[in-house]
Order: C-alpha cells, then structure tokens, then sequence
C-alpha cells in the first residue's frame, strides 16, 4: 500500500469510529430515557388494591376516629361547640359492634383534688347524657374521672396548655 493509500485508509478508518462514537451519544439519552419510564411506579390492577370495606372497619378505628370534647374553666355544660362534637362523634360511636365506651373525664390542675374528680365525672356525664340522647344505649356508656391527674399538657401554666387538659376522652370500654 502506498502512503496515500494509507492515510486515505486510516482517515476512513478514524471517520468511522468518530462517526460509530458520536451516534452512540445520540442513542444513549434515549435508553436512559426508557429506563426512567420502566422504572416509574405502575399503579395496580383494580382487583389487587386493598380498600377498606364496612366488614373491615375496626372498633378500635371507630374510637380513634373520634375527637376529644375540652371545656371551659370550671365547666361541665356543654357548648354548641361541644355539642356539634359529641353529635358527631355520636355518629361514628353509633357503628361499634363488640365493644362499649368508657368516657374519661379530666381537669386542669386548679382546684381540691376532691373538686377536680366531682368536676371530671360532672364533664363525663354531660357527654353521656349527650350521646344518649344521640341514640347510643345508656348501657354501653361507662364514665369516670381522672381528676387533675391525667394531664395532656404539663409543659408550662399557660391557658393553653391547661385548656388541653379540661376535657374528656373516649376510649374503648374493657
């Protein structure tokens, strides 16, 4: 081969590898492109998702799902606030099937522990009589009160913190 035969040989030569390389990063951002969509989440088929159907709510779900009734500085009536809450939690208590209720009642730390406990069963049954005139059976309801001595909030004095404590609690009765 002669050296022109050479160089035109290895100018090829290089052309195609530059032109072999330069289409290869061409073609590599679309393969990254196809494994960013494999690798995005597929939802599931209808049939394989799990929902959460009437038979599968839990007595234990029912009383979590409800909210805490607070009341006001050495109060035991209910409010139209408090009311509209204890109406709604009447209404998902009214699903338990197994299980009774147990009303909690609580106070902030102002007061005779003697006072605090007669204040706490005042509140528990005020939320009773509340619910049975909401329809749940008087039977199924129990109460009792912790007094000052269940506190949610002892951080500080604020009114803030001892308004959290004025409340009473649902629980699952034992």
């Amino acid at each position: 081969m002669t050296n022109t035969k050479k160089i035109g040989f290895y100018a090829l030569l290089a052309a195609a590898l530059l032109f072999t390389g330069c289409s290869q990063k061409q073609v590599e951002p679309e393969k990254e492109e196809v494994k960013q969509e494999v690798a995005q989440p597929q939802p599931e088929p209808v049939d394989q998702m799990v929902t959460t159907t009437e038979e599968e709510v839990t007595d234990e779900m029912i009383i979590n799902s409800v909210k805490t009734v607070h009341f006001g500085f050495d109060k035991y009536n209910l409010t139209e606030t408090t009311r509209s809450t204890v109406t709604n939690n009447s209404s998902a208590l009214a699903n338990l099937r197994d299980n009774g209720i147990k009303l909690e009642g609580n106070c902030d730390a102002y007061g005779s522990d003697e006072y605090n406990f007669a204040l706490g069963l005042k509140r528990a049954k005020a939320v009773k009589d509340a619910l049975v005139a909401d329809g749940i059976a008087a039977d199924k309801i129990a109460t009792v009160s912790f007094g000052e001595s269940n506190p949610v909030c002892a951080a500080d004095l604020s009114e803030e913190c001892r308004a959290q404590n004025r409340r009473v609690d649902f629980k699952l009765a034992q």
